[in-house]
């Protein structure tokens, strides 16, 4: 067998595996969008099948009976003020870590390894914290827990962007008279925007998305996050499955867009991060 033959079926073996991946993650996602659009009679008699009629009165019902606008409104609020202020506190601390020699720079490696602590061994220290605060079942206790428990990792992956930063441009700012502030501020942001926004979008990810601490720190009904509203949700209504569908497709649509948005600067934020290796 030739050397380009054989290329040519290694390439056929890749990319039917990438495929063949990509269709596990989809698949889920296309039926569960499919099945948004059916009866509870059809999911029912035809589970896997696509719908036969398009049915939106779903999202309808969903979003009255789930009181989805105002859980809408309560993830977007939390996670876009949670995912902000993260970024805020993690940005200075990644770059005097990476870029400053000073002696709190022993500190560096203590942060990282708070990452590997399960958030199940968090709660209890931290429900009791908030407790002691009087600020346990509100929007501030929550915002200010993800604050705290995402930093570490944002601090993680800037840190390892701004080493890979030349260090000319700081060299230069630094005999034109420029303070740390503003290097940072001028210099080191605007060309870390790639990272930035990775960052920004693995941060929303999982605060969009997180259960545990949520469940924890707020009772509230009023104030429930998407995860929490779509287990009570599929709890009061856990046989129509129509509607738990649907309001699962309208809760992930923000999310996806999102993410396309932020992915042209996901990769590239990875791809600088990884060329120092």
């Amino acid at each position: 067998m030739s050397r380009k033959i054989k290329k040519y079926y290694l390439a056929i073996i890749r990319y039917g595996l990438l495929v063949f991946i990509a269709a596990l993650f989809v698949s889920p996602l296309i039926w569960i969008f499919l099945s948004s659009f059916k009866s509870k009679a059809e999911i029912l008699a035809n589970p896997w099948g696509f719908p036969s009629k398009f049915f939106l009165g779903n999202f309808a019902v969903a979003w009255v009976q789930g009181d989805l606008g105002r859980i809408l409104l309560n993830s977007t609020l939390v996670t876009f003020t949670s995912t902000i202020l993260t970024i805020i506190c993690a940005a200075p601390a990644a770059y005097y870590f990476s870029r400053v020699s000073f002696r709190g720079k022993i500190l560096y490696h203590p942060i990282l390894l708070s990452m590997v602590i399960p958030i199940i061994v968090l709660m209890i220290p931290m429900a009791f914290l908030e407790t002691k605060l009087n600020i346990i079942n509100t929007y501030s206790g929550l915002i200010l827990a993800y604050v705290a428990l995402h930093i570490p990792l944002s601090i993680f992956i800037l840190a390892n962007f701004f080493m890979s930063l030349p260090r000319l441009l700081e060299e230069a700012a630094l005999l034109d008279g420029a303070c740390r502030f503003e290097i940072l501020r001028y210099v080191i942001l605007p060309i870390s925007k790639p990272a930035i926004f990775s960052t920004l979008s693995i941060i929303f990810i999982l605060i969009w998305n997180e259960f545990t601490l949520a469940l924890v720190i707020i009772a509230d009904p009023p104030l429930f996050t998407i995860p929490l509203a779509l287990k009570a949700f599929a709890g009061s209504y856990s046989y129509e499955y129509q509607l738990v569908f649907a309001s699962l497709v309208m809760v992930n649509l923000p999310l996806i867009l999102v993410l396309v948005f932020l992915q042209k600067h996901f990769v590239k934020g990875i791809l600088r991060g990884a060329r120092r290796y």
